[in-house]
């Protein structure tokens, strides 16, 4: 009786076997893991490779249980296409994306697992500083003529100076009471 049973399970089993495998087409299935915190309601899939022209689509995980997750069949037998995944968290600080490359063989779902990288939106900026150096401007002459007088008349001012870079020279006086003119 057990070998019979046997026989009758070996049969079944390989009767799967028989079924025309002249369809060129595999499939691909997908899952996705994203770091624990990071709530994403939609993540978009593109597959590209083997001339074929690019397939993409959007996987809602909005759901509680949802994953992101996509099965597709009906892709040529071929090697080396790409699937492409990206998402952003609901509050929109968080990107991730992620690819892998895969085969697909005839009556096969591929499995492919592609980790998505995430990281926060850029928060910090920068700043380039250039220094440029500067040769101050000598002061050659200064003369006050007199030192001293009496309200209501003028006192003479002059001052001479020199720049090595040839940078304009701004003269400024200020005093303690009366005016200059």
């Amino acid at each position: 009786m057990r070998w019979l049973v046997s026989w009758l399970f070996s049969a079944v089993l390989f009767a799967g076997c028989g079924a025309d495998s002249s369809d060129n087409t595999g499939g691909l299935s997908l899952q996705l893991e994203l770091a624990n915190g990071v709530e994403i309601d939609e993540v978009s899939y593109s597959i590209t490779g083997n001339g074929m022209a690019p397939m993409a689509g959007t996987i809602n995980t909005g759901a509680p249980g949802s994953t992101a997750s996509v099965e597709i069949y009906g892709l040529e037998a071929a090697e080396n296409y790409k699937v492409e995944m990206t998402a952003v968290s609901t509050d929109g600080e968080t990107s991730c994306s992620g690819s892998a490359r895969f085969d697909v063989a005839v009556g096969i779902s591929t499995e492919v697992m592609v980790i998505l990288n995430c990281k926060p939106n850029e928060q910090y900026g920068g700043v380039r500083v250039n220094g440029k150096l500067n040769f101050c401007a000598d002061l050659i002459k200064v003369i006050v003529s007199p030192l001293q007088t009496s309200v209501g008349n003028q006192i003479d001012v002059f001052a001479k100076a020199a720049d090595l870079e040839g940078d304009e020279i701004e003269y400024l006086w200020t005093g303690t009471g009366g005016s200059f003119a």
